[in-house]
């Protein structure tokens, strides 16, 4: 085939790598989150340092207990839909915790955004790299790991803004 024929093809191709890298740019946000976050929460009293420090570790454990899920769920239900099944708890949990002030039900909040991260951070690396083209794979695959420093920079700079 000509290059001018393959041209829909590798754009469907790209369109779909960021889709699914956008995954990459949600762990960086929940990685980047714990450093802004801390100072508006212990000054404000809602939290103790102390309290603090577990809220922003859990999210670790909750991308370690994703991955019996993850491995579970790509070969039966698919790469697309182990992301999109995990996409939606993600914006119900950052919503949950840009609300409520529950030492609590933050940490619960960041422990199923790490979930939800941590399930992304195989799937999405696997589904671009079994569908992609030979050609374009390398810059798509290398797309995750962009987004997700780029979510840690996005969270630095939102939290020179954010005051509670």
């Amino acid at each position: 085939m000509s290059d001018e024929a393959q041209r829909p093809k590798k754009m469907m191709q790209v369109v779909g790598a960021i889709a699914a890298t956008m995954g990459g740019l949600t762990l960086g946000t929940v990685i980047g989150w714990s450093s802004p976050a801390s100072s508006i929460y212990i000054d404000s009293g809602d939290v103790t340092k102390y309290q603090f420090t577990h809220i922003s570790s859990i999210m670790c454990l909750g991308a370690a207990a994703a991955q019996p899920y993850i491995f579970l769920t790509l070969d039966r239900i698919g790469r697309k839909w182990s992301m999109i099944i995990v996409a939606i708890p993600i914006i119900i949990f950052y919503m949950l915790i840009g609300i409520v002030t529950n030492w609590i039900v933050i940490l619960i909040g960041r422990f199923c955004l790490g979930f939800c991260a941590g399930a992304f951070c195989v799937a999405a690396p696997t589904y671009i790299g079994e569908y992609s083209d030979k050609h374009i794979r390398g810059m798509l695959g290398v797309m995750f790991q962009f987004l997700l420093v780029i979510g840690i920079e996005l969270s630095y700079i939102l939290g020179l803004f954010e005051s509670r």
